[in-house]
């Protein structure tokens, strides 16, 4: 009966989630995840932010004091007395906009071991620096969609992207970026940098173990138009079937509303509000059958 039909699907499709806020691209230093995030928030009207901004600004404050990054104790009471603001796609440190230092040739030079030991293990002054990081994401995604260039899988992400090029590609990038401020370096030098950056981010283990948290795209040889196209495909699949879900959901919400005015809805309302057997359900969804 239609009665068991509701119920049937209030525990098969359960808590209507929350509007999808962040699409998380990851990749090696250098894979084009920056223009990335530029052009997928300009092209979606949304937020465009690099993580790595926030150990960056880190790094920029510590490298202004003698010894701090080689000091574990020191550096974490550096992190925790630093206020990080990101306005209008600049970065302040203390109300200082740094943005225009953060690639800087002494920032370039630590930020890889910032918060880390010789070993590379994570210092308490890197879990404070995500700790940053998670609360400036959640801020900016409550300001719109939010398109994020990250070091690693983020679990609230409406999707997440690998990008991934060879090294020879990453380090013709990198050279072409220091020529752009009058800087020379042999191009095995800065291939050496990033696989030493690569061996300290584990972004290839975590993908091998892992694989199934990720979308892959090659940027090798390819025109941001051409990435960016593939994409928004690939997310437009992704949010076709959650609003297909959330449809599904709406039409839910209608039957128990007209049961409502013909007969006690008992568990079919219990399962609505509660969420299924498993969560709690969108407090939009809640409203209107309480009201």
């Amino acid at each position: 009966n239609r009665l068991g039909e509701l119920v049937r699907l209030a525990n098969q499709f359960g808590a209507l989630p929350e509007p999808p806020r962040v699409i998380n691209i990851v990749g090696a230093a250098r894979g084009g995840k920056s223009t990335l995030i530029q052009e997928l928030a300009r092209r979606l009207e949304g937020i465009s932010f690099d993580v790595s901004m926030i150990y960056r600004a880190l790094t920029w404050k510590a490298v202004r004091q003698p010894d701090v990054l080689a000091d574990p104790e020191r550096l974490l009471e550096m992190v925790q007395s630093t206020r990080l603001e990101y306005r209008n796609g600049r970065m302040y440190v203390d109300g200082i906009d740094v943005t225009d230092e953060l690639h800087s040739e002494a920032v370039n030079a630590a930020v890889g071991q910032f918060g880390r030991d010789e070993s590379g293990q994570d210092l308490p002054a890197r879990h404070e620096a995500r700790r940053l990081e998670r609360g400036m994401v959640q801020e900016l995604a409550h300001q719109g969609l939010l398109i994020i260039s990250n070091r690693g899988f983020y679990p609230g992400a409406a999707f997440n992207l690998n990008v991934t090029s060879t090294l020879e590609e990453r380090a013709r990038r990198q050279q072409h970026e220091l020529r752009m401020q009058g800087i020379e370096r042999p191009i095995q030098e800065i291939r050496e940098g990033l696989a030493e950056r690569d061996r300290l981010d584990l972004i290839d283990q975590l993908h091998a173990r892992y694989p199934g948290l990720f979308e892959d795209i090659d940027t090798t040889d390819r025109t941001v138009d051409e990435i960016a196209e593939e994409v928004l495909g690939k997310i437009q699949r992704i949010f076709a079937s959650q609003v297909d879900m959330a449809d599904r959901q709406r039409w839910l919400l209608d039957e128990v509303v007209e049961d409502r005015q013909n007969q006690p809805v008992g568990r079919t309302a219990f399962l609505l509000l509660k969420g299924g057997e498993e969560g709690g359900l969108h407090p939009t969804i809640r409203r209107k059958i309480l009201h």
